[in-house]
């Protein structure tokens, strides 16, 4: 008995690993933002006057336990301005997909624009597959309907496109591998790009570029204001032990509940035989 209760506590241990950790990086944190625990604000700029000084690169941090993580992101962007964007962007309502993947951990008062960005993730488990999501949003209802940005997924060898219901999804070199939603207010509706199963090859890298999509109509709509990264499953080697854990746990079970059904069960046992030779014999009178 004792072994079969380490057996499921083995194989319960080994289920509960699929997701392995979390990160998320605020792209331009704002003074009246929410909280910065166990999050990165990692960002991009040009010689600004206006705002602090970001670090445009580093390691991620696990959101549920505040370690250092292997993986790294670089935020990079084209932007020749000095301009400050922490007084741009709001957090999406509630109930929206952003809410659900942001709203707790992110502030998404200050965001990222003007020029393309470029988000790079490095460092990542070749035996894992990731989840994505960006958020954008200038919070300018002026814009609602005139701003939009499109996210684009690159250098990875597959991916499956599960963006925001709303949003449109194009293709620029793989199927499926471009987003675009209003950016110029996304409030209300709290799109994300959202890209799921992503296998990012042998170089363990992803790629996520922001630029004005395609049906903007005033020449803007490149924000990002946060940005979520997860691990999806866990290594193949532990998904091969606790499967075959498993077989044997019911093996065993089936072991300990055989005697038990021959012992108490003779009369169940004599009806099979004879359910059994019944239906041989009406197959051969057919």
């Amino acid at each position: 008995m004792k072994k079969t209760l380490l057996m499921v506590g083995l194989v319960c241990l080994l289920h509960t690993s699929a997701h392995a950790w979390r990160a998320y990086n605020d792209l331009r944190w704002a003074p009246d933002d929410d909280g910065t625990n166990n999050i990165t604000l990692y960002s991009w700029t040009n010689n600004v006057t206006k705002g602090p000084a970001y670090e445009t690169s580093g390691s991620l941090v696990n959101y549920e336990t505040g370690e250092d993580l292997s993986a790294t992101l670089t935020v990079s962007s084209t932007d020749t301005g000095d301009y400050d964007y922490t007084n741009q962007g709001a957090n999406a309502v509630a109930n929206t997909d952003a809410d659900a993947v942001f709203g707790a951990a992110v502030g998404s008062k200050g965001n990222l624009s003007n020029g393309d960005i470029t988000l790079t993730f490095a460092g990542l488990d070749t035996n894992l597959t990731y989840t994505i999501a960006v958020y954008g949003n200038r919070d300018a209802q002026t814009y609602a309907g005139v701003r939009y940005g499109k996210f684009t997924i690159s250098n990875v060898t597959s991916f499956v496109n599960l963006s925001s219901s709303g949003t449109l999804t194009t293709t620029n070199v793989l199927d499926n591998d471009t987003t675009e939603y209003c950016t110029g207010y996304n409030t209300s509706n709290g799109y994300v790009a959202r890209f799921s199963q992503i296998d990012p090859g042998s170089d363990g890298e992803i790629i996520i570029t922001v630029q004005e999509g395609a049906q903007t109509s005033s020449g803007q709509g490149k924000y990002a204001n946060a940005v979520m990264i997860e691990t999806e499953e866990e290594t193949g080697l532990i998904l091969e032990i606790s499967q075959l854990l498993w077989v044997v746990f019911c093996l065993l079970g089936v072991a300990r509940l055989r005697p038990l059904f021959a012992a108490r069960t003779p009369d169940l046992r004599k009806w099979y035989r004879k359910v059994s030779r019944w239906r041989y014999d009406t197959r051969d009178s057919t």
